[in-house]
């Protein structure tokens, strides 16, 4: 799966994540990296492309909500195009792992 740039603000993270909150103090560490470093290029995030072309965060919330707050306008994903046949539980068995 190769990646590509994918602007933030087209990111909808997950209403249904299992993780049911996300961890401030581990988005604020990241903001701050990511304010002098940059988004790093090896850990891009995994996202899923709804047939509406809709961009569901699967993995990487806590990156994605921190280069919001370091106005980072693009970063990297795996990007997965979904069928709309797809098993829910599936996806929701991959959001844990």
């Amino acid at each position: 799966m190769n990646t590509e740039m994918v602007r933030t603000q087209d990111l909808k993270l997950d209403d249904d994540q299992p993780r049911e909150n996300l961890n401030e103090a581990a988005i604020e560490k990241y903001t701050i990296s990511m304010k002098h470093k940059g988004f790093k290029a090896n850990k891009a995030i995994d996202v899923r492309r709804l047939p509406d072309g809709t961009l569901v965060v699967k993995n990487g919330a806590h990156r994605v909500s921190a280069a919001l707050k370091a106005g980072i306008m693009e970063i990297p994903a795996f990007i997965e195009d979904v069928d709309e046949n797809e098993d829910e539980a599936e996806l929701r068995l991959e959001q844990l792992m």
